[in-house]
């Protein structure tokens, strides 16, 4: 899939990029499920895609997964396909889910990536580039940190429970979050004072 939006650090016009970049979505033969508000993050956004694209979409993006993500499907678990896009400087949650695993592909950018299999926040940022994938196992803790370009990735969830599909918000830890959204430690010391 090529992306036409001008992805470089100075330009800041989101709804602009947003806009171009749905546009090379469905020029690719993609369509999109939701796409009124899902650029409205504080860290860039996402696209929902049409989970029947799914063979095609793994095909595109992460052809040597192709085979164990159709066997997924033949055992009933639900995938879902998504682009999200992150801008310069801005990172998503310390976070993590129960009911998902995630695969991701670099399409543009340079992001930095931390993993830990503990709630402790890591200080190495590993840098990946485009053409990347990376496999993010159900309870992995992660974070994606923007460079200084926008970095556009592609996702499948992976969900584990075929009676408890992952849902964007009922699924997400966040143990650390920089936007003021409560972080699930500080949900938990809420509840317990």
């Amino acid at each position: 899939m090529e992306i036409t939006a001008d992805l470089s650090g100075k330009n800041q016009d989101q709804a602009g990029i947003f806009k171009q970049i749905a546009q090379d979505i469905e020029r690719a033969g993609y369509s999109l499920t939701l796409t009124d508000d899902e650029y409205d993050r504080p860290w860039g956004g996402f696209f929902f895609l049409d989970e029947a694209q799914i063979d095609t979409f793994a095909s595109a993006f992460f052809p040597s997964h192709l085979e164990d993500l159709r066997e997924q499907v033949k055992q009933g678990l639900k995938l879902t396909p998504k682009i999200l896009v992150l801008k310069p400087g801005t990172r998503l949650s310390w976070q993590y889910h129960h009911l998902r695993s995630e695969l991701w592909y670099i399409i543009t950018g340079s992001p930095g990536l931390v993993v830990n299999d503990t709630d402790e926040l890591p200080t190495t940022v590993t840098t990946k580039q485009a053409g990347d994938t990376i496999v993010l196992t159900q309870g992995t803790r992660h974070r994606l940190v923007g460079s200084d370009d926008w970095a556009v990735w592609a996702e499948i969830w992976m969900h584990t429970d075929p009676q408890h599909p992952s849902s964007e918000h009922g699924d997400i830890v966040r143990l650390v979050d920089s936007y003021g959204r409560k972080s699930e430690i500080e949900k938990r010391a809420d509840v317990t004072n």
